[in-house]
């Protein structure tokens, strides 16, 4: 057993060094961070996109306030806890949202526009 065990260690051990090491740093980790470099790329490029193709706060309240009103929910007020739940749901600033929220709600602030 300690036999097949010494013979089995002296001949990884050259193979390590000669075959195994020299492919996996100079082949295998090159193209591994091409392939990492090439994914966050497209990644960014995507959040990128995502940014772009966001709504406004104004237009996700207004959207948001449509459906209020028409289910008759009623629900929505210019809170801050429903300036949370916005962003919960949409992903935005709350302090946006309540922006918006304040707007959408206050007469005089859509007189001033």
């Amino acid at each position: 057993m300690l036999v097949g065990v010494t013979l089995g260690i002296t001949a990884y051990l050259p193979l390590y060094f000669i075959l195994y090491r020299p492919i996996f740093t100079g082949d295998f980790l090159p193209k591994l961070e091409t392939v990492i470099a090439a994914y966050q790329g497209r990644e960014r490029a995507w959040l990128e996109k995502c940014k772009q193709d966001q709504l406004t706060n104004r237009a996700l309240v207004l959207l948001f306030y449509t459906f209020d009103k028409t289910s008759k929910a009623n629900y929505l007020t210019p809170s801050d806890k429903c300036a949370n739940l916005l962003h919960k749901i949409f992903g935005v600033s709350p302090d946006g949202i309540k922006k918006a929220l304040d707007l959408v709600f206050k007469k005089d602030k859509r007189a001033k526009l």
